[in-house]
């Protein structure tokens, strides 16, 4: 099979890539909405799949529209050091994402919501929703298409 381009272009295509990365993050919220917190008692890990990769897209978005080099040793998935580093960058800190990140970052870092883990797992019902809308309405402001 020969690949094809997609049906529709990307309205994103050709912007820089924090506008890319924002879009995405919204993207990714969205198909989350509507989706139920449970399913046969197992939490609904595709839902929390999405909205933590949401929260990580809008932090780089953040971060890279900053302009700053990540540091050393940060990891691609780790929450919390993009959000303390997005911080670093000039976001205005929150303590209540900030400690909700304590419980969100763990989860996206080792991909538990993708591959079951042998670990204690918390409650993710509106923690992850409230943290992914809170911080990509935190970091749209920023983002500019220039």
């Amino acid at each position: 099979m020969k690949p094809a381009p997609p049906m529709f272009p990307s309205p994103t295509h050709g912007l820089p890539l924090p506008v890319q990365f924002l879009a995405r993050a919204r993207l990714f919220m969205k198909f989350s909405i509507g989706g139920v917190a449970y399913d046969n008692g197992e939490m609904n890990w595709p839902k929390y799949a999405l909205l933590l990769q949401a929260i990580e897209l809008a932090l780089k978005a953040y971060c890279l529209q900053d302009g700053r080099p990540a540091p050393g040793g940060l990891h691609n998935h780790d929450l919390k050091g993009w959000y303390d580093f997005a911080c670093v960058c000039g976001l205005p800190s929150k303590p209540e994402v900030a400690g909700c990140l304590d419980i969100l970052a763990p989860v996206h870092l080792d991909s538990s919501a993708r591959y079951p883990k042998d670990r204690p797992i918390y409650e993710l019902a509106h923690i992850a929703d409230e943290t992914a809308q809170a911080i990509v309405d935190a970091v749209s402001p920023f983002i500019r298409t220039r």
